[in-house]
């Protein structure tokens, strides 16, 4: 985890409460903690996070946002007795920085129906709920599985022209960024079909692209609009997958590891349609994402003995053109029965057309608001490998949650995350991964 000294903090927020005298600062504090339901009952989470949100419109013309969130890990480095006592502080007591945004508004620049927004920003697309195929520009943040849906802002220009009911935004970022992955078996999870032992995983390079604009730049478009009384978007985006994808040379000479294994960052193109609306009371959203993703391949060597009768043997690990959608509706039965279902074809690893499977999301809850809490008997996702065997190929977290509100602005969140799954679904690496959790935030 990297270090900041406090003086830098100190720098930095003094920098944002005197550069601008009218400048608004809201907020939250959240301890975020979870623990094994089985096995040896370790705790496998435990993060405090205090986040401040600058804001500023310091003239009619252009305006100011930053999200600064000071992160604390809970947990002590791992190292040796030199490292323990040199370091102190910043060994017992590991915390980090997000930098999450920091961006400039110009309104009405260069024309009046334009507005710029220049620094790291979050760009949002897509309109279904947190599971949104079409929205590429912005690199996933995965160290936290269970927060789906999190991105980390890019340095970008944006700019947006409105004309009546439509507008028309472009987007250029200059420099690519790499998902942030998932540790331990959620990594595996995500890259399990690569096939590499975990011991090989310290030996393997990753391909980041070069400084050159053709490769490390992307950009993007989309145009938003209304009809029917449904609201709906057309995208573009050309850049790269932010999930690295790996790539092997195995030298089947050697009953060892592969030789030579990497991971990459293929090109790729996405043309995305979205929209959102309601038929009475039910909301309803979907959400289209066609890929054309650049060919990565992995390539098994033949002994030199045996070149002469067979050929070098390739398998396509991820790329070609696949199209991820998601279906999704909710409703608000009486009593404050909330329900919320989405269907999702491809999820966010799935790289290739034979690759995609089947997930349902759902959430069902009932709030109470008289008496300060909402019970949760059902919220997670479903998986399904294989329609034609369901049986063999199934898997699913999911379990119950309780939401307390004992006082304004203070939320209390307990609950219980149940795996299972069989070979081939994506929650197989985590099947024994049962856990509670119990996170309190208050905002300010």
């Amino acid at each position: 985890m990297r270090k900041m000294t406090f003086p830098a903090i100190v720098v930095t927020l003094l920098f944002f409460t005197f550069a601008f005298a009218q400048i608004e600062i809201t907020g939250s504090l959240e301890t975020n903690n979870r623990f094994r339901a089985t096995g040896e009952k370790e705790v496998t989470w435990n993060e405090n996070t205090l986040s401040l949100f600058f804001n500023s419109n310091f003239s009619d013309r252009a305006g100011l946002y930053a999200d600064i969130r000071f992160v604390s890990a809970g947990k002590s480095e791992k190292g040796n007795i030199e490292e323990y006592i040199s370091s102190g502080v910043a060994y017992t007591q590991p915390w980090d920085v997000e930098f999450r945004e920091a961006y400039i508004d110009i309104y009405g620049f260069p024309l009046n129906n334009i507005d710029l927004r220049i620094g790291k920003q979050r760009i949002a697309w897509g309109t279904a709920d947190k599971f949104n195929p079409t929205d590429n520009l912005n690199p996933d943040n995965l160290d936290d599985i269970y927060a789906f849906g999190d991105h980390f802002g890019s340095n970008a220009v944006s700019a947006t022209c409105y004309f009546g009911l439509s507008r028309l935004q472009a987007v250029y970022i200059p420099v690519f960024t790499p998902a942030i992955l998932p540790s331990g078996e959620w990594l595996n999870a995500f890259m399990g079909s690569s096939g590499i032992p975990d011991s090989l995983l310290p030996l393997i390079s990753h391909n980041i692209p070069d400084d050159r604009i053709t490769k490390t730049s992307s950009y993007g478009a989309k145009f938003s609009s209304m009809f029917g009384g449904f609201d709906f978007s057309i995208s573009y985006y050309k850049g790269r997958e932010d999930i690295p994808v790996v790539c092997s040379k195995i030298n089947l000479t050697q009953a060892g590891p592969p030789i030579d294994v990497s991971i990459e960052h293929p090109e790729k193109e996405v043309i995305g349609f979205d929209f959102a609306g309601s038929i009475g009371k039910l909301g309803i959203w979907g959400e289209f994402a066609y890929n054309n993703l650049k060919k990565v391949r992995s390539v098994q060597i033949p002994p030199p003995d045996l070149r002469t009768a067979f050929t070098l043997t390739t398998s396509l690990t991820a790329g070609g053109k696949f199209t991820k959608y998601v279906l999704g509706c909710d409703y608000t039965f009486p009593n404050n029965v909330y329900f919320n279902l989405q269907y999702l074809h491809g999820f966010l690893h799935e790289l290739k057309k034979d690759d995609l499977k089947d997930y349902f999301v759902v959430r069902v809850e009932r709030d109470f608001p008289n008496r300060n809490f909402k019970l949760i008997p059902l919220n997670g996702i479903i998986s399904i490998a294989d329609w034609d065997k369901v049986e063999d190929t199934y898997g699913f977290s999911i379990g119950p949650g309780l939401e307390l509100r004992p006082a304004d602005a203070l939320e209390i969140n307990i609950g219980l995350f149940v795996i299972d799954a069989k070979p081939g679904s994506f929650f197989y690496h985590a099947r024994d991964l049962d856990e509670l959790y119990f996170k309190v935030e208050y905002s300010f």
